[in-house]
Order: C-alpha cells, then structure tokens, then sequence
C-alpha cells in the first residue's frame, strides 16, 4: 500500500462514523458470549421468570432501536443546521468528534447485546447477562444526555473558531516541527543558482488542492538519487491539470543525468 492510499485510508476511516459502532457490534457477540460463561460457572441467576425476562428484554431491545433511530435523526438535522448557518465544514468536525462515536458505539453495542441474549435466554434467568442488559439501558441514557450536551456546546460560533484555530495549530507544527531562530537558521537553497531543473513532474490527475505530502518519501528519494527535489505547489494551494508539480535538480539516479522531460503524477508519487 503506498502512502497516498494509507493517507487516504486515515482520512476516510478519521471522518466516517461506521467504524467504531461495527467494531462494537462485533465486540457485543463476543461478551454475549463471556457473559454467559460466567454465569454457567459461577451458577448465578436471577429470581424471575424467563417470560418476564423476554418481556422485559424485547421492550428494551425496541426502544433501544427506536432510540437509535432517533440520535442518528437528531445529529443529521443539528449538523445540517449547524452548516447551513456557520460553514459545511461544521459536518466534518462533529463526524470526526470522538465522543460522538463513542455514544454510537455504546447504542449499538446494547441494542446488539439484548438481541443476541433475547435469541438465548432460558430458564433460569442468568444473573449477569440480565444485568448487562438492564443496566446498558441506563448506561445510554447517560451517554444520551452527555451527548446532547456535548452537541450544544460544540455547535456554538466560538467553539467553532476554537477547534479551526487548534486544528491549524496542530498543522503549522506537524508541517515546521522545529523553529527556525536567528542563530540556528540557515540560509535556505536558491534553486535559481542550481540551473534548469533536469526533470519537471506535472500533475495529470483531476484538479484539486493539495491536501498533504510524503515529506519522508520524498527526502530518501532525493537522497537515493542524490539530487534535489522541490515541490512547486504548498499546502493549500490549488492544482489544477498540467502544472508542475515536482521539479528534480541535479545528477539522477546512479550519478547519471537524467535529460529535462514532463512525465505524469501517478498515484503512488508522493
């Protein structure tokens, strides 16, 4: 896997909502499960009926489902909201909020756990799947109420502004980890002194904006092929097909020079 495709596969699973809640799913058949274990050996049970126990674990497991329903309903309304009054931006930050796939993965995690324990449960009442299941009703409850909160302190202007400001901060330094003084700095190449480069990359992909670059890769490239690399666009900018996208300065690979030429990005060019 190249790093574009790693990168890109950060970024889809830091901004999607649907890998915690399934890691979660699949976590409650496993303490389905363990619990049962449990209570086959310690032989603990509960004093009720296994028909009040169904009862009693269908009602939570439907309005687990109908609570479910509604927290999704809920969080989609309040981003579109939220986006159409400050920035579409505002959808990818409440997506990306931990907390907030936390709570998901706490909903399904019950909802799941009380389906699988209604398909089993039989007489006698084990003591702690039951109380699994009556207590991760409450549990979602809390995590309810923290996620609205949460929510409307989240969606306010100055939290806003707040967390861009941060995720800027977070950028600038993972970009220029180390300040450049008066007495350490150093005077930065000219490449108008290296000449015509020996090589110039342009980009044939689909216009876009440079979202991130391989700042290693391309160091052990220009270090293997003893050379020079600049990367013409920064950050931010926008590419649009047919410009420069890298342009190679000295001896290529093996010590020989390589003869000035235009060759196509490929995905796996950093």
């Amino acid at each position: 896997m190249t790093w574009k495709q790693r990168h890109a596969l950060r970024r889809y699973l830091r901004s999607s909502l649907w890998p915690i809640p399934m890691a979660c799913m699949a976590l409650a058949l496993v303490a389905v499960h363990l619990t049962f274990w449990i209570d086959a050996e310690t032989g603990w049970t509960l004093d009720i009926s296994v028909d009040a126990a169904r009862v009693l674990i269908s009602t939570l497991e439907g309005s687990l489902l109908a609570f479910i329903v509604f927290i999704f309903s809920f969080l989609l309304v309040a981003v579109q909201l939220a986006s159409a009054q400050f920035s579409p931006r505002v959808i990818a930050r409440i997506f990306r909020d931990p907390f907030t796939k936390a709570a998901l993965g706490v909903f399904v995690f019950d909802y799941t756990y009380s389906l699988v324990v209604l398909g089993r449960l039989e007489h006698p009442v084990p003591m702690v799947t039951g109380m699994v299941c009556g207590y991760g009703t409450l549990a979602c409850l809390a995590v309810f109420l923290f996620l609205i909160d949460r929510l409307g302190k989240e969606l306010r202007p100055v939290r806003i502004l707040a967390g861009v400001a941060a995720e800027g901060r977070k950028v600038i330094r993972s970009t220029y980890p180390q300040l450049i003084t008066a007495s350490r700095s150093r005077p930065p190449v000219e490449t108008g002194s290296l000449g015509m480069p020996s090589r110039v990359l342009v980009h044939r992909g689909q216009s876009g904006v440079m979202l991130a670059f391989d700042d290693e890769g391309l160091l052990k490239l220009a270090h293997d092929a003893d050379c020079i690399i600049e990367l013409v666009p920064q950050v931010g900018d926008f590419i649009a097909t047919d410009d420069p996208l890298i342009r190679v300065y000295g001896s290529g690979h093996n010590g020989r020079p390589t003869q000035p030429s235009k060759e196509a990005s490929r995905p796996d060019h950093p």
